[in-house]
């Protein structure tokens, strides 16, 4: 039963660097799924600014209708004095709120893209140095196994000589 130990121990501890190793794949996936969805609420978000804006902009225009309306109703010129200066008032004011929801828009697509450009250099990472975790934690196992049952445990037992090396004696005399 002894000489089984050992390899039980191993196959443990492959079995844990194939778990770390799944898990994070599974990891970077999630990334790549949170970098799309940041990338849609991004889009969704500057969808909202360009409605804000140009809802700015239709409440400006009946502003500035209604305006033109009651002048030209009171007998008075809807284009000159004090309902001209109203409009352009208005007009400066609606233009200027415009403008900030079209670059609160841009500035919306452009940080979705930023974060999901992080997330997708994360999972990259993730996937990258994965396989070297998988290795580090077999690694570990077989070197943990071998201190606990020394040299009466030797996995490759017909490979160890193949890779130890025997001196030569040699006289070149």
């Amino acid at each position: 039963m002894a000489p089984v130990v050992p390899y039980i121990a191993m196959a443990a501890s492959v079995a844990s660097g194939l778990a770390q190793y799944r898990s994070k794949q599974a990891q970077a996936q999630q990334l790549e799924a949170q970098a799309k969805q940041s990338e849609l609420q991004g889009r969704v978000q500057a969808i909202a600014y360009k409605k804000q804006g140009n809802e700015v902009l239709r409440r400006m225009n009946q502003v500035m209708a209604s305006n033109i309306a009651r002048g030209a109703a009171r007998g008075i010129d809807p284009f000159s004095g004090a309902i001209e200066m109203t409009n352009m008032y208005n007009r400066r004011i609606g233009i200027s709120e415009f403008q900030i929801a079209r670059d609160n828009a841009t500035m919306a697509k452009e940080m979705a893209k930023y974060q999901a450009g992080q997330q997708i250099t994360a999972a990259k990472t993730i996937k990258k140095f994965a396989p070297f975790k998988l290795m580090g934690s077999i690694a570990t196992g077989y070197s943990t196994t071998k201190q606990i049952y020394g040299n009466q445990w030797t996995p490759f037992k017909d490979l160890s000589s193949a890779v130890t090396l025997k001196p030569s004696v040699e006289s070149s005399f």
